[in-house]
This record gives structure tokens, C-alpha cells and sequence, in this order.
């Protein structure tokens, strides 16, 4: 799962801490040594970029006064699942992890349980891991959030049975799913003129191998095939081609220049 996330709602900016009263200036100073950054561990799934270790304290579990006082005041009890996949075994279980505690950081989410599944392997030698979440949510706007920019394998709302959704919030969520569909689609159309560039430059690149192929004498489709490196029956469309552009000749099975 690779995404882009979006700044998160509702969060606002923690009061800096006030300055030190002002000390004595040393005599000398200790020359600052810069520590080293290791690049965090790269998912192959979209949905692991942020997978950075989490260097805050976990937050404490919540207590079930808590919990009710929190489902009173509009708070939503979700059951999500993620899902991850990619080798090896170690790097996902471990990447599946540092996501979820990226989740956990935000205020508007408090995870109640959390049930990590070993990572299982595939027949293509992949190993995909899932981890089972029950946590509440501080509204709608929070939970969209969390669909679009980490994108789990499942959303379950446990609590409230019924949800009432204002104007406001409905017009919230289209246009953020909107928001993440425009970008989807401009990643798509680039993708595509991509691979068309390449398509028509590796097109050209066969029809020169086997143009050239035959620059010493005539040849068989066999032969042009062992001497470019291509099997025979993916040379097929390029042989007519350029049969039709008069650029080779067959004749008797075998084909030169014209």
C-alpha cells in the first residue's frame, strides 16, 4: 500500500514548552556531533510509506468510565483491519507494527485492542500479515480520514447502531473522497504515458535487432530468434509488420532485406 497523507483533521499545535531560565555561558563549548539517520525500512504495499519507528510514548489505555464519557460525546467504536504484504517475513510483521503506532499518534484516535495475526507465506514466496483493531474514533471526518490515507482492508462500526450525518460532514466526505480519486487518476494517466514511451521504444528496439539480424544474409525465424534473445512466437506480429512496410523480405521460409 504506497500514499500521500493528508494533514490530519482537527489537530491542533501543542504549546511549546517554556525556555530554560538563562545559565552561565560555559567557557568552551563541546563541539555538537550530528547523529546518524538510518532510512527506515521501505513497505512494498501502498499502504506502509510512513513506517518510521515512533519515538512517543504510548498512550495510556483507556479506562470503561472513559470509554462511555468518550461514546457520549459523539465518539464512534470501529473494528478495523489491516492488511500488509511484502518480504521478508521479519521486515513486514515489524513494518505492520511502526504503522500502526503511526496511527495511534493522532489525538482523535484511541486504540482499545489490537490482535496481530504471523505473517503467512504465499506461492510467490510474499508474506502478507493483518492486525485486527478495535478503537474508537473522534468523528466521521477522523474516519475518512483514515480510509483515504492509510487504507485498511476493512471498516466495521460497532457503535452508534444509528448515525445521524449533517450537511456539512456528508459534503466533507465526497469532497475528500473526491480529493483522493483526482490524485488516484493523475498517477494512473502518468503511469500510462510512461509505459506507452516505453512500449513504442521497445518496439522499436525488437524491429532493429531483427533488421539487423539479417544484415549478413537470409535467415529463418528460428535463427533471429536465438540470435536477439526472443522467443520465436513473440516475434511473429514484428515479422508481418515489417513485411507490410516492405522493410523485410520472406521468401522460402527465410527473411532478408529487400
Amino acid at each position: 500500500m504506497f500514499f500521500s497523507r493528508k494533514k490530519e483533521p482537527e489537530k491542533k499545535a501543542k504549546a511549546k514548552p517554556a525556555k530554560a531560565a538563562a545559565q552561565k555561558k560555559p567557557a568552551a563549548k563541546a563541539p555538537v556531533q550530528k547523529q546518524e539517520q538510518k532510512p527506515a525500512p521501505v513497505a512494498t504495499k501502498a499502504a506502509a510509506t510512513n513506517t518510521a519507528p515512533i519515538q512517543a510514548a504510548p498512550k495510556a489505555p483507556l479506562k470503561p468510565g472513559e470509554i462511555r464519557e468518550r461514546l457520549q460525546q459523539g465518539w464512534l467504536k470501529v473494528f478495523i483491519t489491516f492488511e500488509l504484504a511484502g518480504t521478508p517475513r521479519q521486515h513486514v510483521e515489524e513494518t505492520l507494527r511502526n504503522y500502526i503506532a503511526s496511527i495511534k499518534e493522532s489525538d482523535g484516535i484511541a486504540s482499545l485492542s489490537e490482535e496481530y495475526a504471523e505473517a503467512m507465506e504465499h506461492d510467490d514466496g510474499m508474506f502478507s500479515a493483518f492486525v485486527e483493531m478495535e478503537a474508537l474514533v473522534k468523528n466521521p471526518e477522523q474516519l475518512t480520514w483514515i480510509a483515504l490515507n492509510f487504507m485498511p482492508a476493512s471498516i466495521e462500526l460497532l457503535e452508534p447502531e444509528e448515525l445521524h450525518l449533517g450537511s456539512v460532514v456528508v459534503t466533507n466526505w465526497y469532497n475528500d473522497l473526491l480529493s483522493k480519486l483526482h490524485e488516484v487518476s493523475n498517477v494512473l494517466r502518468e503511469e500510462r504515458n510512461v509505459n506507452a514511451h516505453l512500449t513504442e521504444a521497445l518496439n522499436a528496439l525488437i524491429k532493429n535487432a531483427i533488421l539487423l539480424a539479417v544484415r549478413d544474409g537470409p535467415k529463418a525465424k528460428k535463427e533471429i530468434a536465438v540470435s536477439i534473445g526472443i522467443q520465436e512466437e513473440q516475434l511473429d506480429p514484428f515479422f508481418i509488420h515489417l513485411v507490410e512496410k516492405k522493410r523485410l523480405a520472406e521468401k522460402g521460409g527465410k527473411y532478408s532485406l529487400p
